[in-house]
C-alpha cells in the first residue's frame, strides 16, 4: 500500500511537471511569436477623404481592384465578398515580406502572404503562405508571376 501511495505522488509530480512545462512553453511560444504584418506602402498624407469619396495618391502607380473566393486560406483578412486595392509593383524591392502579393501559379490566381524573400541563380523569389494555413506554398514566386501588392481591404 505504502508503495502505490508513494508511486501515484511521484507520478503525479512528474506529470505535474511536464504538464506545467508544456503549458509554459505553449503560452511562450504564443505570446512571443512574432506575426508578419504588411509593410506601409500607403502614408497618411497619400489618403484624402472628400465627402463621400476616399482619394489614394500612390505617385503615378497603377492599381487594381480585386475579389476573393472563399477559400480560407487567408482567414481572417480576406474572405469572399471582401473587395481589394492592390497597386502592380514596377520592381521586386517594392515587395517585402509580410505584404499580401497576388500571383499566378501553375495558371491559378492566389493571394497569399510573403513569409520570405531572397535570391537564388534564377533571381529574386518570394516564399508565400497563406495566414490561415499551416505550411507554406509549394514553389517559389518570381516578380514576373506577383500581379499586385494589397494596400487595403473594403468589407
Amino acid at each position: 500500500m505504502k508503495g502505490t501511495i508513494i508511486f501515484m505522488v511521484v507520478s503525479a509530480v512528474i506529470l505535474g511537471a511536464l504538464a506545467g512545462s508544456f503549458i509554459g512553453n505553449y503560452i511562450l511560444h504564443q505570446t512571443t511569436k512574432e506575426i508578419l504584418v504588411s509593410s506601409d506602402h500607403v502614408s497618411e498624407d497619400q489618403i484624402t477623404v472628400h465627402g463621400t469619396n476616399v482619394a489614394i495618391d500612390l505617385g503615378g502607380k497603377h492599381l487594381r481592384w480585386s475579389r476573393y473566393e472563399n477559400t480560407n486560406s487567408m482567414l481572417p483578412l480576406l474572405d469572399e465578398g471582401y473587395n481589394g486595392l492592390e497597386f502592380v509593383p514596377e520592381s521586386a524591392d517594392e515587395i517585402h515580406v509580410g505584404d499580401v502579393i497576388s500571383f499566378v501559379y501553375n495558371g491559378e490566381n492566389y493571394v497569399h502572404r510573403a513569409i520570405e524573400i531572397n535570391n537564388d541563380g534564377y533571381g529574386w523569389y518570394a516564399i508565400t503562405k497563406g495566414d490561415n494555413n499551416q505550411d507554406a506554398d509549394k514553389g517559389k514566386r518570381r516578380f514576373a508571376d506577383v500581379k499586385g501588392v494589397l494596400i487595403g481591404v473594403v468589407f
